[in-house]
């Protein structure tokens, strides 16, 4: 078992629940990206058995974090908003030149690969300015609502593994962000079964889908991730905060991400 996954799980975990952060992002900070890709998409085959020891404790941190934090991210977001936001912006620009560099951006990259980069960026900067109007939460299952949340799910853990793309903001966009916060504050096990099972059968999908990409088209592959990470900044981005306090704490916030960010690289690095 590799128990140190509790921890990386933890941080994925947490970053999952603020819309506009990305899980992926993060499994990139902790150097496992590729390793989760394989796990998730081995783990649904003959050979199941030796991917139970990378995912099992990772899932334990997920889990954790999600169950214990739900709450206390719902407070940071609604009183202190953009130091949280400018915290997590920190994480996101501080993972930059530890993927450009195992991307290989200076001898990979050619002006397709740029130009390609920009527009997966900045396709994704322009969501910043949908602004979803999230439902009233469900609580009470019903058949329909029952295939929306499954649907949701999946589509919500498609993003997860995507860096760049928050599945929390996905489930914004789809109205059932408050759900989903909801039923893990409140422990609504029904919900959480429902939203849980299609997260599992997405990251099925995605997993293998996203290791066909890196394998077959890895350069034209980074570009699209380094391109939905830049765009995730405009996305989590905040507004300038208040003189004062709120923009000492913002600071504050964004250095200590940066520092998070490279410390945790360094780390997987070595």
């Amino acid at each position: 078992m590799e128990w140190k996954n509790i921890y990386r799980g933890f941080f994925m975990g947490i970053s999952d629940l603020i819309p506009g952060v990305s899980g992926g992002t993060i499994a990139f900070i902790l150097g496992i990206y590729d390793d989760l890709l394989a796990s998730i998409s081995g783990f649904f085959s003959r050979h199941w058995k030796k991917h139970i020891g990378f995912l099992l404790p990772l899932a334990i941190g997920i889990g954790a974090a999600l169950l214990s934090l739900s709450r206390v991210i719902e407070y940071l977001l609604k009183y202190h908003h953009a130091p949280t936001q400018y915290f997590f912006i920190g994480l996101i620009v501080g993972v930059l030149p530890f993927i450009s560099k195992q991307a290989d951006v200076k001898n990979n990259f050619r002006i397709g690969h740029f130009l390609l980069l920009l527009i997966v960026g900045v396709a994704l900067a322009s969501t910043a300015f949908i602004k979803p109007s999230d439902m009233e939460p469900i609580t009470t299952l019903t058949p329909l609502n029952t295939l929306g949340l499954f649907l949701a799910g999946w589509a919500g853990s498609m993003a997860m593994l995507l860096p760049g793309i928050s599945g929390s903001f996905i489930l914004l966009l789809l109205g059932v962000y408050s759900t989903a916060i909801g039923a893990l504050s409140n422990l609504n096990v029904p919900i959480i079964v429902v939203i849980g099972a299609g997260v599992i059968v997405g990251f099925i999908v995605s997993s293998k889908a996203i290791s066909y990409l890196l394998a077959h088209y890895t350069h034209v592959t980074f570009a699209s991730i380094i391109g939905l990470i830049l765009g995730s900044v405009f996305v989590v981005y905040p507004g300038l905060p208040e003189s004062g306090t709120p923009f000492v704490m913002s600071v504050i916030a964004l250095i200590m991400g940066l520092l998070v960010a490279t410390m945790f690289s360094s780390t997987e690095k070595k």
